[in-house]
């Protein structure tokens, strides 16, 4: 059963606080359970022995006293910080409400730079404030466990491949750590990399073949958790304390690549006895690539960003077809885009209602007759607020040709390429960058350049067609800015949770078009996708 710790030294507002838990579980239609504690030692030892994964709230003293031996009068506000710091680093969804008798900037400022917190005034209205309070941080929200198990594989190369487990929470608050090498299968991995390529080929020919990506699901899997004992190690400690820690469900995975591995199609990776694609860990948890952190934090990750208003732009390329000159009278044709226009204003529209900053939408289609990387560069330099664009979000062409190289299509004519390289000098204030625009990532020399500025970038591997990216972008973002959400200002969790609704939609969508062609309804409906949407995309976060 769940229950709520009350922790402070005063046994009469103990009483008065587990009143005002008790009235505000009741008006949620939700059973209380409060257990009260006079001072941190007491608080620590109740979450030992009745487990932090069930307990859904704790209401803690601003000075409560750190054990009984500790002076009530000379007590400050170290012991309840210190202790809400152990219960954050643990579970950061944990509502955590402190009672202080007197204003304090300090322990203000600290708690916004957490989630589902609440400084409340010991006042005449503390009553009410408080069943408030609860109603706002316990009502209506997914519970999530405490616990959690990390694992980081880095394949930096042929001869170097590891990884990392780190597992925290659970009822006794435990701890595991582990790590180990892998061993990597040459001839293995060279057949990996062909299929990824092969997949990509077929993508860009608009042939999906949902069976191919299951093969190479499969042999992912293979190639990291068997045919070794150094690799059964890893999947067999990994396994066990995913289960311990309530599933998979309660895992985080990132991945470090070098440039040659940067084409395997990673997110493919699922349990070695899977059988669904519905098993695919990107579906199931947050899924990340890693670069090395080198300076500012990702959105959201930091407290400025996370708790303070945000500024974005919002960049839409000319939507109107036409050709790259290439030289020697070669051209690249490039094809319209007819929802670039509608995923740029929602996403304005949402942006300026949730971000709390400056938002503009440069629209490269319209009739300004400046060159478009002009205006660009203008809008990202000169013109841009004071504390530079916290989001940065590109909808258009992206294309990797010579002379060109990568670069994003500002504008479909001569002159209308912008190389990547260049737009990455532009971003060093920048902190999450979108790129929705087909292989936007696909070449690593793009994240090279844009990780020596921007701490987070997402962008897609393969070809996607215009509709379906502008209808990720809004997945993507509506799960970002869902207020109340476990994704609120989280960009790893909006991606999981957007890449999960996408599949969801691409296995209705199969399911309809089989009952229509008069299909056999036995067969599988996985067979049947031709949404690949929800895999193309890829997120890269510098993160420690």
């Amino acid at each position: 059963m769940l229950w709520q710790l009350i922790v402070h030294h005063d046994e009469d507002m103990r009483e008065m606080l587990e009143d005002g838990v008790r009235a505000a579980f009741a008006s949620l239609g939700l059973p209380a359970r409060p257990i009260e504690k006079g001072n941190i030692e007491r608080a620590g030892r109740a979450l030992e022995d009745h487990g932090l994964d069930n307990c859904s709230l704790v209401v803690v003293g601003s000075s409560t006293p750190a054990d009984a031996a500790s002076s009530i009068g000379l007590t400050g506000r170290e012991p309840t910080m210190q202790f809400i710091r152990q219960l954050k680093s643990f579970w950061q969804q944990l509502p955590v409400i402190v009672i202080s008798n007197a204003p304090d900037e300090r322990l203000a400022g600290f708690l916004e730079a957490h989630d589902r917190t609440a400084l409340l005034a010991a006042d005449a209205r503390l009553g009410e404030t408080l069943r408030d309070a609860v109603r706002t941080l316990v009502g209506g929200q997914p519970r999530l466990s405490a616990a959690c198990v990390r694992l980081h594989i880095h394949l930096r190369d042929r001869r170097s491949a590891s990884w990392e487990m780190l597992r925290t929470g659970g009822a006794k608050l435990r701890t595991f750590r582990s790590s180990g090498t892998l061993a990597i299968d040459t001839r293995k991995l060279d057949d990996i990399l062909d299929e990824s390529a092969r997949l990509d080929a077929d993508v860009s020919q608009d042939s999906f073949r949902p069976r191919s990506f299951a093969r190479l699901s499969r042999d992912l899997s293979d190639l990291l958790f068997s045919g070794s004992a150094d690799n059964a190690d890893c999947w067999s400690k990994f396994s066990r304390q995913r289960d311990e820690a309530g599933g998979m469900g309660h895992m985080r995975v990132r991945v470090t690549v070098d440039d040659e591995m940067h084409t395997l199609m990673l997110e493919a990776l699922r349990d070695p006895s899977a059988a669904s694609l519905a098993d695919c860990w990107i579906l199931n948890a947050p899924m990340y690539r890693h670069a090395m952190p080198r300076g500012s934090e990702p959105l959201f990750r930091d407290a400025d960003s996370r708790n303070g208003p945000i500024n974005a732009l919002v960049i839409q390329a000319d939507a109107a077809p036409g050709n790259i000159p290439l030289g020697d009278e070669r051209v690249l044709p490039l094809a319209g885009l007819p929802h670039t226009a509608d995923e740029a204003a929602w996403l304005e529209t949402l942006l300026r209602a949730q971000g709390g900053g400056q938002v503009r939408r440069l629209d490269l289609g319209d009739a300004d007759p400046a060159p478009p990387e002009q205006r660009l560069m203008k809008a990202l330099g000169e013109e841009a607020p004071p504390q530079g664009w916290h989001l940065v979000h590109f909808c258009g062409h992206a294309v990797n040709a010579r002379p060109l190289g990568a670069s994003l299509v500002l504008r479909a004519d001569r002159g209308g390429a912008l190389p990547v390289h260049r737009l990455a000098t532009a971003l060093a204030r920048t902190q999450f960058l979108y790129l929705s625009a087909c292989h936007s990532t696909k070449d690593p020399t793009v994240l090279r350049a844009l990780e020596q500025q921007v701490p987070a970038v997402l962008g897609y591997q393969w070809k996607v067609p215009d509709e379906r990216a502008s209808n990720f972008a809004r997945l993507f973002y509506g799960a970002l800015f869902e207020r109340g959400a476990p994704s609120y200002r989280y960009l790893e969790y909006a991606f999981m949770r957007a890449r999960r609704r996408a599949y969801e939609q691409a296995m209705r969508e199969a399911e309809t078009r089989l009952l229509a062609d008069g299909g056999d309804p036995q067969a599988s409906v996985e067979d049947t996708l031709r949404d690949h949407s929800w895999i193309s995309p890829v997120l890269v976060m510098q993160m420690d």
